[in-house]
């Protein structure tokens, strides 16, 4: 029966709101548009339905979708489906666009559709998708053989812990192909029980004879909880004796009867998820072996590729080391392309990495290592293996897996040699430029684990095997960081790849600092994270004991804690109320003092460090937000530390501590910024918002900035975002613009004499990217903040502080003459002593009343009074002035109040105007305000007689009044008078009006401009607001009728503005009509407006790149999903040859195999969608590089070779030169023959040692560049096996002609023979295989040996080549 999946997934937590303009609710929601399929990709292979999930992107208008997946691939609309499924989505979905198959049948095809549905209809079938499930089963091993030596022939997985010679209850599989599977039907009992795998041997064709094996946990479950699919790749080590001197310890696996073995494991398991853009990373348990899938999958999300590796965990670490050297060497180039790779090493697997870059073999291919619980130091654990009964014994699981005859334990514990030579050599640069703060990180574990037996590791300091002290390499400068997890996942606890792996995903990322990490990797590390002579971040164990606790004393700060962070040599501290304990170093404030103290040991051992000026640079800073611009809806508020340098000094403590230290900013501006924090305003500077849209960002621009009287401390602040570099950050060119036009810069702060300032400074910080002008009393007006936008995407955000606030009250009454009204004055000072205040009583024509005599009611609360003799409108004006040090404050503050016995006056009608016609059937009423008045009586009717109203309203308070629902061509009249205590005044004049028949004015269109084109994403669409109108109704439509089927957007606003998101290469039409509860305005005439789409951005191979593989990816970008591409690749600029066309990619990369190393081609890519084409990209060109020479003869490893041999190797295409070197050792140090300008490829060298091992190889050269050196190859000389004629005959010699020839040849003397001789001819190994007689008096003999094979021969120690 065909297997059939049909459900509906509902989505949750949509809310639509909005009012329905007519009573079918579906005129104003259309059918949902095609779907678009994210994943998996068209035809993929090995698809798992346990593990994936079949997703799509969100669709306009849908509440529910279709799902349809069949075996076969004619999908109907009517099909009679076998099986209907309806699923609500888990609340987490958001808008569910995903689905989770139940387990499917292993290898076979499913193809799948999508289709969105709502209450109007249902949307088209998105396209058909295939893909294919892999081998059969939920779980298993697939193991990839890579290099499997002749004498492998079984692989076996065996529930065993130990190999016994009896494989019951295991899986046995013969090696016949690349690939051999383990899966579930192997198993036809696993219903009942679980089989947990414990190891995989390989054996001999004997079938009982182990060749060697890898420890890897794996469990066969039976229930619902399945264990995950995984590929192995296996590499074999095949040890011969000429290898020993390469692989140290490679006897130990000798006597043990089988040999090393390891193996790769993918990221989460599979091949299918390596990625080649991502961070690679190698995970390594240490003895003991085991697996970590989970961290696997936790480090993907990241960005990172984390592989595992299997190898004889306890064999030599020396030896295992060449092991990790050759797999890090074949993950760079197989999977990444030469990436360097980053290991991450548990146990004594950090020892084997360490070991390996301190080899004279290491090449340079790690780009970090971080260590977790390995014993640099030695491990107790160690010694009690090695020499206690007890431990042999034991039956705890974890060291049963120790062999304690094993190299590992020996080497690994407390005072080995092996430990002493590699702290000797410390901790070297893993590559150019680098040094081991960068690229080493120590991890240890602080939580026990219990035994049933003595364990003498510290338990205070321990992850229960190996000592946190002996896991630093703080004596090598590199950071250390602790963790509450134990060693191994024992007794509940967290093991260490379960429990950091957010720790090392911020250490393996690009943009790790150690000196300033991130809050994440900070907040990753919840115990000590310390440098080498610092520590910054303490928890609640004893980790330096007797150091007494580290005191701060900051005056006039509003915070309770503070935070103390270290970047490097800079401390700086941070008020937050906010901040958790183990977040950093924690300096909680001791009542009623000014002190910060950091105390957070259980024991009277507190945890500090001293600070010194000469050593470290202290600063205060403070967080403030920082808003990206409106039309950034993409990024989110950036919390940003702003730093202000600080001055410390040591300071006398009762007790005698000396760690008391004074700290306050070393400006009083930026001090009073920091300490006011609570008083202070942070506001965000936005450029034009119509500037960046429709005309892109220029190079320059400057941002307007007002600056009120009030603002007497200010800083105009810079950030960007961490992924700026300093560098690139330095280049902000941030200067400002004073109110008259003057540029200041950090140079120039007083141009041409003018100072817009009482005092000013700059400060920049490029590693935090930061950079702010401080200025204390600026010049009121508007400022311009001028900056380099090509060089770094910044935020501006203005933060001020008003030293002083002044305000003026007086009550909210009627006030008669000779009445006393109460004038209060409040000032708010931060940081001076008593100021200075007056206020003084103006009236309307500005003359001074009165200068009010004020008295003193509490501390900054004032008050006086003042008898008005006169009707008006008067103002209470205070004013104060303080002397400060950044300049005199002088701030202003007033009230109004108004003082009169009359009733109000005659109001004036304003609009509409008396007597005017086709005024909209909804229209606003307006009348002049009238200062006496507290209130106004509208009367509106029909009736010229005002005997009867159609709106009466006696408590209005605005002087305008909406009226709607008029009958069209109608006149109507209106009046208007206003009230206070004193009664009401007269009734103004009436006006009337007559309507016409648009109840509403239609609204104009503002912008976008009709035919616009734009690059940009989205648009804002504005018009004019309309009187009497409550809402807008905005249509954007695909065609010009807005038919129901084109619709994209049909909704209700109250606003006057709407932003929408384009899709590209796309014409739109939008109208706006006008709403009221009584009707609605015409539509507007429609306008359009279309978004083009960019061509492509080539990104690799970047332009003009050499030396490139055969196989190479091509990448590119274009930030527009739901696109297709099309690629050429030729070899010709104008592509008139095409080399490869590829169509309907899906991804922005492809990987092609090239046909010639040494040749140059052209790339190019463009997008596809909907039917229609982009431009081509700009082609990029790359040449491959050349391939290395294929030496032919003499052969690797002959032996006998001739003392005079001629080396030749194969022609190279397109190359000019050859570069020979020949030398008697395999590192080519110490040469005996070397041409670098040879054009041919044999070469007879002159006459050699006998008896002597030579090395040799070659590499080819050309315009385009040069090759890599070939193998090398070595061949050892035999003795002498001839005699030339010159031993013969002394002074003579002897000529070939033609050399080389086809066996017909001619033999010289440069003299007559005096006597009969005979001479031989030999073959490369030293064989005779022919004899020539010269009978004397010749001078030339001709020499016939046609019946030779082809090669190379001597005469009597003259070489000659016979050709085919």
């Amino acid at each position: 029966m065909k297997f059939i999946t049909y459900c509906s997934i509902f989505l949750l937590s949509i809310a639509v709101s909005f009012t329905m303009l007519a009573q079918d609710p579906c005129d104003k929601m259309p059918v949902p548009d095609s779907t678009l399929l994210i994943s998996p990709a068209n035809n993929t292979e090995d698809f798992s339905s346990r593990e994936e999930l079949l997703k799509w992107e969100p669709t306009g208008w849908a509440m529910k979708y279709e799902l349809e997946v069949r075996r076969d691939s004619i999908l109907s609309d009517t099909v009679t489906f076998d099986d209907k499924l309806e699923l609500y989505a888990d609340w987490l979905c958001g808008v569910c666009n995903r689905y989770q198959l139940h387990p499917l049948e292993g290898k076979n095809t499913y193809f799948w559709r999508v289709r969105a549905v709502n209450s109007c209809g249902v949307g088209p079938w998105s396209e058909i998708r295939s893909f294919k499930t892999g081998y059969k089963g939920e779980q298993g091993i697939r193991l990839h053989f890579v290099n499997v030596p002749d004498s492998v022939r079984y692989a076996v997985i065996s529930p065993r812990a130990r190999w016994n010679n009896n494989y019951f209850n295991s899986v046995l599989k013969p090696i016949d192909n690349a690939t051999v599977d383990f899966t579930e039907e192997d198993y036809p009992y696993l219903h009942i029980n679980d089989v947990t795998i414990l190891r995989i041997d390989f054996l001999a064709k004997e079938s009982n004879k182990i060749y060697g094996h890898l420890e890897y946990t794996y469990k066969f479950a039976a229930g619902f909880d399945k264990s995950k699919r995984i590929d192995i790749y296996v590499y074999f080590h095949p040890t011969l004796k000429s290898d020993m001197q390469y692989f140290p310890g490679w006897d130990y696996y000798a006597d043990k009867g089988e040999m090393p073995v390891s193996g790769l494991i993918p990221p989460s398991g599979l091949d299918r998820f390596i990625n080649p853009n991502n961070t690679p990373v190698l995970l390594m348990r240490g003895a003991g072996g085991g697996n970590f899938m989970l961290t696997s999958d936790s480090l993907r999300s990241s960005g990172i590729d984390a592989w595992q590796l299997l190898y004889p965990f306890d064999g030599r670490i020396d030896t295992n080391a060449v092991i990790l050297r050759k797999m890090v060497d074949t993950l760079s180039q197989r999977w990444y392309n030469g990436k360097r790779i980053g290991i991450a090493a548990h146990g004594t697997a950090g020892l084997i990495a360490r070991y390996a870059v301190t080899d004279t073999n290491y090449k340079g291919t790690f780009s970090k290592i971080a260590t977790l619980g390995t014993p640099h130091f030695g491990s107790f654990l160690a010694n009690k293996l090695l020499n206690s009964n007890t431990f042999e014994a034991t039956v705890h699981p974890f060291l049963r897996a120790f062999d304690t005859q094993s190299p590992v334990i020996a080497q690994s514990q407390l005072g080995s040699d092996f430990l002493r030579r590699l702290n000797e050599k410390g901790l070297p640069p893993l590559y150019s430029g680098n040094e081991p703060k960068q690229s080493y990180l120590a991890i240890a574990g602080t939580k026990p684990i219990v035994f049933d037996i003595p364990h003498d590791e510290i338990p205070d300091a321990s992850d229960g095997y190996v000592a946190a002290a002996a896991a630093s390499l703080l004596n090598f400068d590199a950071p250390f960081v602790t963790l509450n997890i134990s060693h191994n996942a024992l007794a509940n606890s967290r093991s260490y790849f379960d429990g950091c792996s957010e720790l090392l995903a911020g250490f393996f990322s690009d943009t790790y600092s150690p000196d300033a990490p991130s809050r994440q990797f900070s907040a990753a590390a919840d115990g000590v994270w310390a440098g080498a002579n610092n520590i910054i971040k303490p928890d609640n164990r004893i980790l330096i004991k007797n150091q007494s606790l580290l005191w701060f004393a900051i005056d006039n700060l509003d915070a309770a804690r503070c935070a103390l962070r270290q970047e490097a040599s800079t401390i700086t501290i941070i008020p937050d109320d906010k901040i958790p304990p183990s977040n950093t170093l924690y300096l909680q404030r001791q009542s009623g003092t000014a002190n910060f103290t950091s105390r957070f040991s259980a024991t009277n051992q507190h945890i500090g460090a001293s600070i010194a000026n000469d050593v470290y640079t202290m600063r205060l800073a403070d967080y403030i937000t920082v808003l990206p611009e409106p039309y950034e809806t993409k990024l989110t508020p950036l919390t940003k530390a702003i730093p202000v340098l600080a001055n410390v000094s040591p300071a006398a403590l009762g007790g005698g501590r000396t760690n008391f230290y004074v700290v306050d900013a070393d400006d009083s501006i930026t001090s009073r910024w920091v300490k006011a924090r609570n008083n202070r305003q942070n506001q965000p500077i936005f450029a034009s918002l119509n500037k960046r849209i429709l005309s892109g960002f220029p190079r320059i621009d400057t941002v307007p900035v007002t600056i009120d009287p009030f603002m007497d401390t200010v800083m105009f602040i810079l950030t960007a975002k961490d992924n700026i570099t300093p560098a690139q950050f330095l280049k902000h060119g941030f200067r400002l613009k004073a109110p008259d036009g003057a540029i200041i810069t950090p140079t120039t702060p007083q141009p041409d004499g003018y100072k817009p300032y009482a005092r000013f400074g700059f400060r920049e910080f490029p590693n935090d990217r930061v950079a702010y002008y401080y200025i204390a009393q600026p010049k009121e007006g508007t400022w311009g903040l001028i900056y380099d936008t090509s060089n770094v995407r910044s935020w501006f955000t203005l933060s001020y502080l008003s030293e002083a606030t002044l305000t003026v009250t007086v009550p909210d009454s009627i006030f008669k003459v000779n009445d006393k009204v109460p004038v209060t004055v409040k000032v708010l000072r931060r940081f001076f002593s008593e100021p200075n205040v007056t206020v003084k009583i103006t009236d309307d024509g500005g003359a001074i009343a009165s200068n009010l005599q004020l008295t003193r009611i509490s501390q900054g609360l004032y008050q006086g009074f003042f008898t008005a003799n006169a009707n008006g409108t008067y103002r209470a004006e205070a004013r104060v002035i303080i002397d400060a040090s950044n300049g005199r404050i002088d701030r202003l503050g007033y009230a109004t109040f108004e003082v009169y016995d009359a009733i109000p006056d005659k109001p004036s009608l304003i609009a509409p105007l008396n007597t005017a016609f086709d005024v909209p059937r909804a229209t606003k009423l307006v009348w002049k305000r009238d200062n006496k008045a507290r209130s106004y009586l509208l009367q509106f009717t029909d009736d010229k007689k005002f005997s009867t109203f159609l709106i009466n309203e006696d408590a209005l308070t605005d002087t305008s009044y909406t009226v709607s629902g008029l009958d069209p061509k109608k006149t109507y009249y209106w009046r208007v008078r206003g009230r206070n205590v004193r009664g009401f005044g007269q009734w103004s004049e009436y006006f009337d009006f007559t309507t016409g028949l648009d109840i509403l004015v239609t609204p104009r269109l503002l912008s976008p401009p009709d035919n616009m084109r734009t690059f940009s994403a989205d648009t804002t669409l504005r018009w004019t607001t309309v009187n009497g109108a409550q809402r807008y109704n905005v249509q954007i439509a695909t065609d010009s009728l807005f038919t129901k089927a084109t619709l994209r957007l049909d909704t209700v606003l109250s606003r006057d503005s709407y932003r929408f998101a384009m899709q590209a290469n796309q014409s739109f039409y939008w109208r706006i009509r006008a709403i009221s509860d009584v009707g609605n305005s015409a539509w507007t005439d429609k306008r359009t407006f279309m978004r083009v789409l960019t061509a492509p951005t080539l990104i690799a191979p970047a332009n003009q790149s050499i030396n490139m593989p055969l196989t190479v990816q091509l990448r590119w970008s274009l930030p527009v999903k739901g696109l297709r591409y099309e690629i050429q690749l030729s070899r010709s600029l104008n592509f008139a040859t095409i080399l490869a066309e590829v169509k309907d990619l899906q991804d922005t990369s492809y990987t092609t195999i090239l046909p010639q190393n040494g040749a140059g081609y052209y790339w190019r890519v463009r997008w596809v969608m909907n039917n229609n084409v982009g431009d081509w990209s700009a082609p990029y060109f790359f040449t491959t590089i050349l391939a290395a020479p294929r030496l032919d003869s003499p052969g690797d490893g002959m032996t006998g070779v001739n003392i005079r041999p001629t080396l030749t190797w194969r022609i190279t295409p397109d190359v000019g030169y050859y570069h020979l070197q020949v030398g008697v050792n395999r590192e080519m140090t110490n040469l005996v023959y070397q041409d670098s300008l040879l054009t041919v490829v044999s070469v007879p060298l002159q006459q050699l040692q006998p008896e002597t091992q030579y090395y040799w190889r070659v590499r080819a050269k050309s315009a385009i560049g040069t090759s890599t050196w070939s193998q090398v190859w070595r061949f050892r000389t035999g003795a002498n096996p001839n005699t030339s004629v010159s031993d013969i005959i002394p002074g003579v010699r002897s000529t070939i002609y033609p050399n080389p020839n086809h066996g017909h040849f001619t033999l010289s003397f440069t003299q007559t023979l005096t006597q009969d001789i005979q001479l031989t001819i030999a073959n490369l190994y030293g064989d005779i295989v022919e004899r020539v007689y010269c009978l004397a008096g010749a001078n030339n003999i001709d020499i016939n040996v046609q019946h030779l094979p082809a090669g190379i021969y001597y005469i009597n120690g003259n070489p000659f080549v016979v050709q085919p």
